[in-house]
């Protein structure tokens, strides 16, 4: 995780569980998500296009989500009283958009 010897027990401990965080919330959320594991290519370069493709779609879905979160009305709207997960929030999306784009 680091090579730098002059961090506090402390420090590495909090290092350790932002890592976790990005594992579990991040990569787990793509794999879910993308459904990266049911493609197949022969060349791995294919892939990781569209692997960053997912991971900037993500992102930009994340930024959008945080921004809605300061106009705590539309972003109630968006969760019309559901529990806020991913999940459930790309649900709520395809109901607005009214398409099955996230499927």
């Amino acid at each position: 995780m680091t090579t730098d010897l002059t961090l506090l027990p402390e420090e590495i401990r909090e290092a350790a569980h932002l890592r976790w965080h990005i594992e579990n919330n991040g990569f787990k959320r793509l794999s879910h998500h993308t459904a990266t594991k049911r493609f197949y290519f022969k060349d791995p370069k294919p892939f990781f296009t569209m692997l960053r493709l997912f991971c900037a779609a993500i992102a930009l879905l994340g930024i959008l989500l945080q921004i809605r979160k300061q106009n705590e009305g539309e972003y109630k709207r968006i969760l019309n009283g559901i529990k806020e997960t991913w999940k459930n929030i790309f649900s709520q999306l395809e109901e607005i958009f009214e398409i099955n784009i996230f499927v």
